[in-house]
């Protein structure tokens, strides 16, 4: 069950690359064709090519998951850098995904995949969960059988779609939600001044797209971006902008990138002063007249136009989340109880009934990610209206076991958004990127980044402090404070196994507080103190290491840093942090009494 995922693309926008993709499974079309007459000749491995070609050759076209998108092979006794452009071809989508103009005509297996999870996305292919095969629908069909467009230049790098292929795909691509969400953003986004252009950058994009409160949908707070590619050497300024982004910002950068090419929004550059300088974004959008709100009226529909029908799979229902195949389910029977029960109450009760029901704040959070999905969905009160159509998809039948069902992150996070009653559902995501572990290193600090941006933001938010994101070289991950009442050093570490305080740790929190009493910029240059006000006294300055949980002798770590500094502070993990402030922002705990919480201990609810 789920062995394939797709939904959320990353990266892939050459339409003419997908309609090759697509042609692969229509007899006689013309890269079917090219594959047979020369394509095939780019695998290598003989064995694979004349399984491809007998595949290929059948009475019915028998493709399955695999052959399509190909795998990570190297060439024969090759020594050299495992990496995926050293790659050969070993799938049909690693050649329609490469340019076939050039020596090297294939792309890598990573690459291919998407190009495959675009065609399933837009219902072209559909794959069986049985057999691995897939299949080519009608929609898919129909789109390899339209005009081709042209590549720009002769290269294979720009396609540019002709007027009937932007005709068809419009409607394809407003079947999609997340597509249909990024335009209503980009349409209701307001400005104070009417003669200003708005322009949404991915982050605010991203912030509003899908399931937030999970990996799979984390996002940069726009401003800390800003700040953070200010403190960036400008020689690495262009891996920021292209490389420093969460996992919402790439789906939405790719999905801009559809758009931009059926001319529905248009791209253009963010700018903003840091510290009296200006620093950029490329992705930055607008939408694009007339063109761009007439997709959008045929997508919700208007007047007596039905709304375009939404083409939706339980695959596209979470990505990264603990447990995900019960999540995707949940909300794919949510969904399904939101087309016949107009009552909050009543669905919970249809929840309920199927083993699906795992609270009230759950099932509201649920509904949120629907409609940040791209459901156009209304909430009054205790009812909800649906107000969309959406294909009669299918949910895998499984019984609700325990070992399905529960686990423990998952668990904790339900029980928050149950209890938490003034937090963002978004902001439960700081539960998980706390215990999370990337699995290649710039993965991991990339993750990390987001995870000290988030606790940053939290402070800001609910405990209505100010403050920054630092992080980098010999500087602490965050500095926040209340006026010149009372200052915090941040340092926040995302550890799976809990985090134990380590010795050379524990030094680089006493090199910051020696640096905030005594701001020597011989010995500290960057002057990373001057983030909080000149005005605060550093007896008001406590440290705070801030992790999804602290294991082994931590404690002593607390007790030490206070000795050899002679300041307060603590230890707090990700779920206190949320838990205090929802109580800030229910008025049941004050903001000035943080620094009472800072006794060189773990700090407790």
């Amino acid at each position: 069950m789920g062995a394939h995922e797709f939904g959320w693309i990353q990266n892939p926008s050459n339409f003419g690359k997908l309609k090759r993709t697509v042609q692969i499974l229509v007899r006689d079309s013309p890269y079917y064709t090219y594959l047979l007459d020369t394509g095939l000749d780019y695998i290598e491995d003989s064995v694979q090519r004349n399984a491809l070609r007998n595949r290929l050759t059948r009475p019915e076209i028998q493709i399955t998951y695999n052959q399509m998108k190909g795998k990570a092979v190297f060439p024969k006794n090759y020594t050299g850098v495992k990496d995926r452009k050293h790659q050969v071809a070993f799938g049909l989508a690693q050649l329609s995904g490469g340019d076939n103009k050039k020596e090297k005509a294939w792309t890598d297996e990573w690459t291919a995949e998407g190009f495959l999870n675009w065609a399933l996305t837009l219902h072209f292919f559909e794959v069986s969960e049985d057999t691995d095969l897939l299949s080519i629908t009608e929609l898919g069909k129909r789109f390899a059988q339209q005009p081709d467009g042209t590549w720009k230049n002769g290269k294979e790098k720009t396609y540019i779609l002709s007027a009937e292929e932007k005709a068809f795909l419009v409607p394809v691509v407003m079947a999609y939600p997340p597509a249909v969400r990024f335009l209503y953003l980009l349409n209701n986004v307001k400005s104070d001044n009417q003669d200003t252009t708005v322009l949404l950058s991915k982050f605010k994009i991203g912030h509003e797209l899908g399931f937030s409160g999970e990996p799979g949908f984390t996002s940069f707070e726009e401003s800390e971006w800003f700040e953070y590619l200010h403190d960036t050497p400008q020689n690495k300024k262009g891996d920021v902008r292209s490389d420093v982004e969460g996992s919402a910002d790439k789906w939405a950068r790719t999905i801009s990138r559809w758009l931009i090419a059926l001319d529905l929004i248009k791209s253009r550059k963010l700018v903003r002063v840091v510290d009296g300088d200006e620093e950029y974004t490329p992705h930055a959008y607008q939408i694009n007249g007339m063109r761009g709100r007439r997709a959008l009226k045929l997508a919700k529909g208007f007047s007596r136009h039905h709304a375009i029908e939404k083409y939706v799979s339980w695959h596209m229902l979470a990505t990264k989340v603990t447990n995900k195949n019960y999540v995707k389910i949940r909300r794919a029977y949510t969904l399904k109880g939101m087309q016949q029960i107009t009552k909050i109450s009543a669905l919970s009760e249809y929840l309920k009934e199927r083993g699906l029901f795992d609270g009230m704040g759950v099932l509201q959070a649920d509904i949120q990610g629907l409609i940040r999905f791209g459901l156009n969905i209304d909430r009054d009160g205790g009812n909800i209206y649906f107000r969309d159509s959406v294909n009669n998809f299918e949910v895998p039948s499984v019984n609700m076991t325990p070992v399905l069902k529960d686990a423990a992150l998952q668990k904790t996070k339900n029980t928050l958004l149950n209890e938490l009653t003034e937090i963002d559902p978004a902001d439960i995501e700081v539960i998980e990127m706390s215990w999370k572990k990337a699995t290649t290193r710039s993965q991991n600090t990339l993750e990390a980044t987001l995870f000290e941006v988030k606790v940053v933001e939290i402070f800001k938010k609910y405990f209505e402090l100010n403050g920054e994101h630092l992080g980098g070289q010999n500087r602490p991950d965050g500095a926040v404070y209340y006026n010149s009442t009372y200052g915090i050093i941040l340092d926040t570490k995302a550890y799976s196994n809990g985090y134990n305080i380590p010795v050379d740790q524990q030094r680089e929190m006493v090199d910051y507080i020696t640096d905030v009493i005594d701001k020597n910029q011989n010995v500290t240059p960057n002057r990373w103190w001057e983030a909080f006000p000149a005005t605060l006294l550093k007896n008001n300055i406590y440290y705070l290491w801030v992790a999804g949980g602290f294991t082994g002798k931590y404690l002593d770590q607390l007790t030490r840093t206070h000795n050899q500094t002679n300041m307060d502070g603590g230890a707090m993990t990700t779920e206190v942090l949320l838990r205090l402030a929802n109580k800030v922002s229910s008025g049941n705990l004050k903001t000035t009494d943080i620094p009472k919480l800072m006794t060189n201990k773990l700090i407790l609810s």
